[in-house]
């Protein structure tokens, strides 16, 4: 039974994806938090219309934009050409979480420089 949901699934993902004339927005990709990311036939101000609809539905105040992947959010605003890929994103996350390692150990480095300098 999960084959026939895969099945279907990547049947709905390629249905999306698909860019047809009558269509109005394309699905461009998707984070891995579930968001989907599409890109509009229609044009503003020059450039093609890119919206993200949230996996979570929320009330309209509630959402923060501090919730989408950084390489996700630089493609909505056109500061980015390409959608970025899954890969893309893991390697930044992986980064992030080691620069946050190495930070917490360098903060308890510090503190404990600190408190020999107090001493």
């Amino acid at each position: 039974m999960s084959s026939a949901n895969s099945y279907v699934s990547r049947f709905l993902i390629m249905w999306k994806q698909a860019r047809l004339p009558w269509r109005q927005r394309v699905l461009v990709g998707s984070d891995l938090y579930g968001n989907e990311y599409y890109e509009s036939n229609r044009f503003i101000n020059g450039r093609k219309k890119r919206t993200v609809e949230m996996k979570e539905k929320k009330p309209l105040g509630e959402y923060n934009s501090d919730s989408l992947p950084v390489q996700w959010q630089s493609w909505l605003r056109h500061t980015r050409h390409e959608p970025p890929t899954a890969e893309e994103i893991i390697m930044a996350n992986r980064r992030r979480e080691l620069i946050i390692q190495r930070a917490k150990v360098l903060d308890k480095d510090w503190k404990r420089v600190g408190n020999r300098r107090m001493a």
